[in-house]
């Protein structure tokens, strides 16, 4: 117990973080409408998405390759390498 606790304590932080964004009686459609998540994406330009290997803010796959497990760090934008987080 105590060491699937401590494994997921980042996502929870994350989760946190994305809920506590969001303003009372605010209820975004989509995940790219937190604010949160606007924030970790502020220098993602349009061109980047707009290239066919992106193609949309929602393919997380795209830029996050360990984003099947949830991790969303090390990001790197096709054609334009690696973003900082």
């Amino acid at each position: 117990m105590l060491n699937n606790s401590s494994d997921n304590a980042m996502n929870y932080k994350r989760s946190k973080k994305m809920t506590n964004s969001i303003k009372l009686f605010d209820t975004p459609l989509k995940i790219s409408e937190v604010p949160y998540f606007e924030s970790k994406h502020r220098r993602v330009s349009a061109a980047m998405i707009a290239q066919k290997e992106v193609g949309s803010i929602s393919n997380c796959l795209a830029c996050h390759s360990n984003a099947l497990l949830g991790d969303f760090h090390g990001t790197y934008v096709p054609n334009y390498g690696k973003i900082d987080d």
